[in-house]
């Protein structure tokens, strides 16, 4: 998952960044700055360890617009898709970059308070479909969110939303799930799999 925050306005920053860091429920925030790493070493964050109670959060300051030459579509979906939550702080960015977060399905966040309806609705789509027990229903619900919005985007909130339900399920489950999503999701990218299909094999399986 990819929140990017774009503000020149500390307070609106920081606002915005904590709020994110309360919803993801994580004890485990590592930031990083432009002097500590670039924008591609961060494929080192892409799958966090099975045995971590909560989603990995890595905050990143001025990683973005100091590295911009290493930004390119393929490589931010794979960062949007991962399990971990990437939040992307910077004081300003390129409207070409801004752009390409969006075209993602990141969540991105510029200047003063903006309307998230529709990534709101998303977020509520996807856990709907992901705790509805009924196969046909599932697979409705699930479509239905696919025509709208890419699979990197759906993914990284999907594992959000599993991740979350495996803190309150006694049954084990959603931990079958988070480890059947993160061996597809790696089989995928290793064998050239689209995301997709990988997706699309677990979740209506």
């Amino acid at each position: 998952m990819i929140i990017l925050v774009v503000a020149d306005n500390k307070t609106v920053r920081s606002s915005y960044i904590a709020e994110a860091i309360k919803q993801s429920g994580s004890d485990e925030v590592i930031v990083l700055h432009d002097t500590d790493v670039t924008f591609s070493e961060l494929e080192q964050y892409l799958y966090p360890s099975l045995f971590s109670p909560t989603l990995p959060v890595i905050h990143t300051r001025f990683v973005v617009s100091s590295h911009a030459d290493d930004v390119g579509l393929p490589f931010v979906k794979k960062l949007l898709a991962s399990p971990t939550i990437f939040i992307f702080e910077e004081i300003t960015l390129s409207s070409p970059l801004v752009a390409l977060f969006k075209k993602t399905g990141a969540v991105v966040h510029t200047g003063g308070k903006e309307s998230v309806t529709k990534k709101e609705t998303m977020f509520n789509d996807v856990s709907n479909m992901i705790t509805t027990s009924d196969k046909k229903s599932r697979w409705l619900k699930y479509y239905a969110i696919a025509e709208h919005h890419s699979a990197e985007a759906m993914l990284g909130i999907i594992y959000w939303k599993v991740r979350d339900m495996m803190l309150k399920d006694t049954t084990g489950v959603y931990k079958a799930l988070y480890e059947r999503l993160i061996t597809a999701h790696a089989d995928a990218w290793k064998g050239g799999v689209p995301l997709e299909l990988a997706l699309e094999k677990v979740l209506l399986s």
